[in-house]
C-alpha cells in the first residue's frame, strides 16, 4: 500500500510542477486575440470526397478567400478564389466540379452597408462567375443528388423578407 501512495504522490507532484511550469511560461492573449475572426471556416468535403474546401481569413478581420485542396495529395498548393472587393461569406458544393459561392461587398446605400451576392463558378477556378440573381436573396434548396447538372433554388423577390410577404 507505501509503494502505491509513494507513486500517486509522486505522479501528483509531477503533475503539479508541470502545470505551474506551463503557466509561468505563457503571456496572457492580448485583447485582440479574442476579437479576431477565425482562420479557417467552413470546411466541407466535395460528393465524391476528391476535393477539400475551407474559407481561409486573410487577415485580423477575416477577408476570407476559398481554398479547394486535392484530398489525394493535400500538401500540394490548393486552388485559390477571391476578390480584392468582395468577402466570401459562405459555400456549398454544388457537384465535384462547381460551387455555390457567397459574397458581401462594403457598401453606402440607404441603412444598408453590404450588397450581398451569389454566384456559381468552377471548383477548379476556371471560367467566369455565373451571378444568380436577385441582389443575394437566391437561397439553395437542393443539389438535386440524381440530376447532376441541375439545382434547386428558392428566389425571394426584393424587398421582401425571406419566407415573409410584405403586405399587411
Amino acid at each position: 500500500m507505501t509503494i502505491c501512495k509513494n507513486i500517486f504522490f509522486s505522479f501528483f507532484a509531477l503533475f503539479l510542477v508541470l502545470v505551474a511550469e506551463s503557466s509561468l511560461a505563457e503571456e496572457p492573449l492580448p485583447i485582440d486575440a479574442f476579437a479576431m475572426r477565425p482562420a479557417i471556416q467552413r470546411v466541407s468535403v466535395s460528393p465524391d470526397g476528391k476535393h477539400l474546401g475551407l474559407l481561409r481569413g486573410r487577415s485580423f478581420n477575416g477577408d476570407y478567400i476559398l481554398e479547394i485542396f486535392d484530398t489525394r495529395d493535400l500538401k500540394k498548393t490548393p486552388i485559390r478564389i477571391g476578390s480584392k472587393v468582395m468577402e466570401l461569406t459562405a459555400f456549398n458544393w454544388l457537384n465535384n466540379k462547381r460551387v455555390l459561392i457567397s459574397v458581401r461587398q462594403k457598401v453606402k446605400r440607404g441603412n444598408n452597408k453590404w450588397r450581398y451576392r451569389r454566384y456559381i463558378i468552377n471548383a477548379d477556378g476556371t471560367g467566369d462567375w455565373q451571378m444568380l440573381p436577385n441582389d443575394g436573396r437566391a437561397q439553395l434548396m437542393s443539389v438535386l443528388r440524381n440530376s447532376p447538372n441541375e439545382i434547386l433554388l428558392s428566389i425571394y423577390p426584393m424587398g421582401s423578407k425571406r419566407g415573409m410577404s410584405n403586405k399587411n
